[in-house]
């Protein structure tokens, strides 16, 4: 009898912490800012970005080359991708979210991008491509993906430090994995060239990652408009004195 009414008690327990975090989860708010801008050295803005709080999902893209249809081109990736969380996913509260299923849909959502995107035949040089680094929340973790040189950054404020995410789909970053020395490979020609990304080959597959996330994280999504020009430290830096994400 001593045993079955432990037995019972720790159920009992464990239920009413699972209801807690299960309320904690659903209760759960997330704040968004996003912005783009053209800057100082192109004519055209190919940057574009995805906000869907409904879904938990959150993007940027990054369209090749400098022409008035880069833009259009990254803005349609993430709509191929956005169409992968429609409902029922978007009606899903976050705490029946899980990243098996999340890392499924970026998967899909890619492929069916770069399928749109991709024209057979068309010299490579003019092929419409684009980056793609987005990130969707779930129960108590992250599922994040990426293909080219966007970037999401995780920065917990308890460390101060901020962590990447996401690895670079470069000349460069394939060298130094492969053993080569960074100041060796950075030196080596288009060193900083993409080696996938969206509708560049005929076939893609991302590479999802899962991260667990803590109350108070923030989450930078971003192209290399930011990373050309800060490194991690600067955007920690940058992180810790904003009072707001805007």
């Amino acid at each position: 009898g001593g045993h079955r009414g432990a037995g019972a008690r720790t159920r009992m327990n464990i239920e009413r912490a699972e209801r807690i975090k299960s309320r904690m989860l659903t209760d759960m708010q997330v704040d968004v800012a996003a912005a783009t801008d053209t800057g100082r050295y192109r004519t055209t803005n190919a940057d574009a970005f995805l906000v869907d709080e409904d879904a938990g999902l959150y993007a940027v893209s990054d369209g090749m080359g400098d022409t008035p249809r880069s833009g259009a081109v990254a803005k349609a990736a993430l709509e191929a991708v956005r169409e992968m969380f429609l409902a029922p996913w978007s009606q899903l509260p976050a705490a029946d979210r899980w990243a098996g299923e999340a890392a499924e849909r970026l998967v899909l959502g890619v492929m069916q991008a770069n399928g749109r995107l991709f024209v057979e035949g068309r010299p490579e040089a003019r092929r419409l491509g684009t980056t793609f680094a987005g990130v969707v929340v779930c129960r108590d973790t992250l599922c994040v993906g990426g293909a080219g040189d966007s970037r999401v950054y995780l920065f917990r404020p308890s460390s101060a430090r901020v962590a990447k995410l996401t690895e670079d789909d470069t000349v460069l970053n394939n060298a130094v994995w492969s053993g080569v020395p960074y100041d060796v490979a950075a030196g080596q020609p288009r060193a900083h060239a993409l080696t996938r990304a969206i509708g560049i080959r005929r076939a893609l597959e991302l590479r999802p990652t899962v991260a667990r996330w803590a109350r108070g994280d923030v989450l930078l999504a971003c192209t290399d408009g930011i990373t050309d020009w800060l490194d991690g430290t600067a955007i920690a830096r940058t992180l810790v004195e904003s009072n707001a994400l805007d």
